[in-house]
């Protein structure tokens, strides 16, 4: 159900310039993401954040409103007399534990998300990767993730999503499990 909304939400706010056809957006590969145009890729990575912000928010929805009865979750919430969206926010922002939060892109400019994507793009090895899945991994990078959690999370990518290719020993010796998204 949640990612039949993040999908419908995708579907709405990627417009295609040269298309009167509603796209499937979870087929898109580097392929695709190479031809675009500027605009199309903003109006694409502008929909995927707005979709999962819409999902993680409206998961939260009823955790949040239980929660409301904890005056200590309350007055977290209503702080400033915040609007609706921003105390939800501020609540997922706290607690990065909850279920799919993990899809909320927050605090990183849609210019960094392109940027990255399209120098991921370059390499030809990588174009077979899903663009909704090589976001999660961009994002990766800018949040600062090592280069062998990158590493891991490219090679279980272009190997179809083997999940054995999510571990590596790092540098001290120590077996890691990569998250992903």
């Amino acid at each position: 159900m949640k990612r039949t909304l993040l999908l419908i939400a995708l579907l709405f706010s990627f417009v295609s310039t040269g298309h009167s056809e509603v796209l499937d957006v979870f087929h898109f590969s580097g392929n695709e993401w190479v031809k675009w145009d500027i605009p199309s890729k903003y109006g694409f990575i502008g929909g995927f954040i707005a979709g999962g912000a819409y999902v993680a928010i409206s998961s939260q929805a009823d955790m949040i409103n239980k929660d409301m009865k904890n005056e200590e979750v309350s007055t977290k919430i209503t702080g400033e007399k915040k609007d609706e969206i921003t105390s939800l926010i501020m609540y997922l922002q706290d607690d990065n534990e909850k279920d799919l939060t993990r899809f909320f892109i927050k605090g990183i400019a849609s210019d960094k998300l392109v940027a990255g994507l399209d120098e991921l793009y370059v390499n030809p090895h990588h174009r077979s990767i899903k663009v909704v899945d090589a976001i999660y991994l961009v994002r990766k990078q800018i949040e600062g993730a090592s280069s062998d959690e990158i590493n891991a999370t490219l090679e279980y990518l272009i190997s179809g999503k083997d999940i054995k290719k999510l571990h590596f020993t790092d540098k001290n010796g120590k077996f890691q499990a990569v998250t992903f998204p």
